[in-house]
């Protein structure tokens, strides 16, 4: 069985790495990426993501912006402030007592045990009505929750469409190539409970 680094190297430029520890489950086993509560790796990795989107011309496609809570909130705030949006949607994984009208779809994610559901309120919906959208997540994995919440998006009668998805991170070998042409700034590997790839 292969016995893994505790920690791994992730390079978000040329000048900054992020250490990552090593995370065991009985059948998985990840270098942690979160970055909730971490200002200088939200502030760096904001700053890359908009290079690559106004270098690559990406900024042209959208005129709206979308997260998935909860860990790439951080990213968010950042990204939207250096692009120059004054607001931002969250797609939330639990119904709030404000929501109104609300929207819904069922989804299930590698880094969550059980199905999750995604909620966007009625006013968020009515603010994304006719607008190209940029959805945005810290890691994807499997892209469960990203093509749960571009359903949600494009399901919801308001003729908005998810132009491009943009991340910190890819995560897995079937990303590795990135066959979905998600913007990102690098790749992670993810791993069974016995150390092999997957």
């Amino acid at each position: 069985m292969p016995v893994l680094p505790d920690s791994y190297s992730f390079w978000v430029s040329e000048s900054y790495k992020i250490d990552l520890t090593l995370v065991k489950t009985p059948n998985l086993q990840i270098y942690s990426y979160n970055m909730m509560g971490q200002t200088e790796w939200n502030c760096i990795c904001a700053i890359r993501l908009a290079e690559k989107l106004l270098e690559q011309k990406f900024i042209e496609n959208f005129d709206a912006m979308v997260a998935i809570e909860a860990k790439s909130l951080g990213l968010m705030q950042e990204l939207s402030r250096i692009l120059g949006f004054k607001r931002y949607i969250v797609v939330r994984k639990t119904k709030k007592v404000y929501m109104q009208n609300e929207q819904f779809v069922t989804v299930k994610s590698r880094t969550t045990e059980n199905e999750q559901t995604l909620f966007l309120d009625g006013k968020d919906l009515d603010f994304l009505r006719n607008k190209r959208i940029l959805l945005i997540d810290d890691v994807i994995s499997t892209g469960g929750s990203i093509e749960g919440a571009r359903r949600l998006i494009e399901s919801s009668g308001i003729n908005a469409t998810v132009t491009n998805v943009a991340c910190v991170a890819t995560q897995g070998a079937t990303l590795i190539d990135n066959p979905k042409d998600y913007i990102r700034l690098g790749h992670l590997p993810i791993f069974d409970g016995d150390g092999n790839p997957m």
